[in-house]
Parts: structure tokens; C-alpha cells; sequence
């Protein structure tokens, strides 16, 4: 409804995942610079594969899976 009335929905994510569908409009920055913009890119190389998780540590005190569901 917020979308339908006018409103604008802005994600951060380092990949889209199942919400991947929804988004309209899709901006990537790579290395400091908007290397796209338009719709949501098809997953590439390993983010592809079915079986592909992105969940892991970002830094050394963060466990495995700490923000998965």
C-alpha cells in the first residue's frame, strides 16, 4: 500500500535474495561508483547456484549464521 500511494522503499543489502522479485529499481556500487542502474541484476557465478548461502562472520567476533532466520 505504502508503494501504491506514492512511497519509496529504499533496501541496503549485499544481495537481494528472495526479495529479489519486488524490487524495482536497483542501484550497485562497485569499488565507490554506481556500476548499474536499472532492474535487479540476474545473480552471477557462485551467488547463482541454487544451493548458494550468503550467511558467514563478517568480522572475527561475529558467529556463523548471527543474522539468518
Amino acid at each position: 500500500d505504502f508503494v501504491a500511494d506514492g512511497g519509496t522503499v529504499l533496501l541496503v543489502a549485499h544481495e537481494l535474495g528472495p526479495l529479489r522479485p519486488v524490487i524495482s529499481r536497483a542501484i550497485v556500487v562497485h569499488e565507490g561508483g554506481i556500476c548499474h542502474d536499472g532492474p535487479a541484476p540476474e545473480p552471477a557465478g557462485h551467488h547463482a547456484e541454487p544451493d548458494h548461502d550468503h550467511v558467514h562472520p563478517h568480522c572475527d567476533d561475529e558467529p556463523a549464521r548471527l543474522w539468518s532466520i
